[in-house]
């Protein structure tokens, strides 16, 4: 897909900047809409935070008869080693905003398995999975598209700085450790992210400035997103990207 009306922001990819949140979220929502447009499965990977939440609150409403939800298997891109019916899982935030709305079958949700006793085994399964379910590129699952939010860290998924999940390269989800609380997590892999056909970061807010200049310099986990054989598309507000202007580096 070409993005006439993008902005080279320096990133790792074009970005697409819109007024605020509610703007970012109804674009993100038509652009995977004509996405998964056809007639085969549609796999893709859902992200955690307020961002994605607001997207799939929109996509709920306005295209809950839009869509061939049937052909769709959700994944995640990370989870937290919590309930899945814990307020801290992207789980539940998935199924209370999207998944329970919109009528997914039930065996085409494919949870991450962080509240296993051991996170070890929950990623293992998850793995299996992938392998079984999902089309494979290079030994990777192929991804139609897999969302992902910004830390102000510059992490994505529960990909964090200088924590061990970052050179895993021989398998599609791994263990992870946060910063902050819940600590434990299940993450996909750089390996499976850049496997996807399209990746998609959502951005907004005044708080992620430098977050974004340090995509920008290719210093922080966010910038080692780059699909192999895929487009990589930024939604971004214009807080962000002022917040990113205001951070000392010029945009334009």
């Amino acid at each position: 897909m070409s993005w006439p009306q993008a902005a080279d922001l320096g990133l790792t990819g074009p970005a697409l900047v819109l007024p605020g949140p509610a703007e970012v979220a109804a674009a993100a929502c038509a652009w995977v809409a004509e996405l998964c447009t056809g007639s085969r499965e549609f796999h893709i990977a859902l992200a955690g935070g307020s961002t994605p939440r607001q997207m799939y609150e929109h996509m709920s409403r306005e295209y809950k008869t839009e869509v061939d939800w049937s052909r769709w298997h959700v994944w995640f891109g990370d989870e937290r080693a919590v309930a899945p019916d814990g307020e801290a899982s992207n789980y539940r935030m998935a199924d209370v905003s999207l998944l329970r709305t919109v009528g997914i079958p039930e065996n085409q949700v494919h949870r991450m398995p962080a509240d296993d006793s051991s996170l070890a085994d929950g990623a293992s399964r998850y793995n299996t999975a992938l392998s079984e379910t999902m089309p494979q590129l290079r030994g990777m699952p192929r991804f139609d598209l897999v969302l992902l939010g910004l830390g102000e860290d510059g992490h994505t998924a529960s990909l964090f700085p200088g924590d061990p999940a970052l050179s895993v390269q021989d398998r599609a989800c791994t263990t992870s450790r946060a910063a902050n609380e819940p600590r434990n997590r299940l993450t996909l892999t750089y390996a499976a992210i850049n496997s996807a056909a399209h990746v998609a970061f959502l951005v907004t807010g005044s708080g992620k400035g430098a977050a974004l200049r340090a995509v920008q310099e290719r210093s922080v986990p966010a910038a080692a997103v780059k699909p192999q054989d895929g487009e990589l598309v930024w939604f971004l507000d214009q807080a962000a990207v002022d917040s990113l202007q205001s951070a000392g580096q010029s945009v334009w």
